[in-house]
């Protein structure tokens, strides 16, 4: 069925009648078109951003919900690390320079006051922070009496 047998049945609406040329003219250009935005959009990728290869990979994280966390890092430049913990007014409480390519360690803030402190990891080429909150919370016992 063409369109002009269509229009002369008057079995279509203009809606309807608009929505079937426009089904044709896909169902004739549809290969063209898609091979066409398919060759834009592969042939000349637009950057969002230029690619950084990371050469610190720094992760910092709460043993079983202690006072204690762990700070593990791998330096793939193999420059010289320097650790810092600070606290929320940034003074220097531990500061480490590690030569080695892999750190893991635990450090135990249980002894330290509430409040922001923050784990610093630097290299020579980039500088990871990591912010933890320390809150004492306080236990609820209940007990059942006679």
């Amino acid at each position: 069925m063409n369109l002009q047998n269509v229009r002369k049945a008057g079995r279509m609406t203009g809606n309807a009648l608009a929505g079937a040329a426009l089904l044709s003219l896909l169902a004739l250009t549809g290969t063209a078109a898609q091979s066409h935005a398919y060759a834009h959009h592969f042939d000349k990728p637009v950057p969002t951003e230029i690619y950084k290869p990371h050469s610190l990979k720094v992760a910092v994280y709460q043993v079983d919900n202690t006072a204690k966390f762990k700070v593990h890092f791998e330096n793939y430049d193999q420059s010289v690390v320097v650790l810092r913990i600070r606290n929320a007014a940034n003074k220097v409480l531990h500061e480490e320079v590690v030569r080695d390519g892999k750190y893991v360690r635990k450090f135990d803030l249980g002894n330290m006051t509430d409040g922001d402190y923050t784990f610093e990891i630097a290299n020579d080429k980039e500088s990871v922070s990591k912010a933890i909150q320390l809150q004492t919370l306080s236990a609820r016992t209940l007990q059942i009496q006679n």
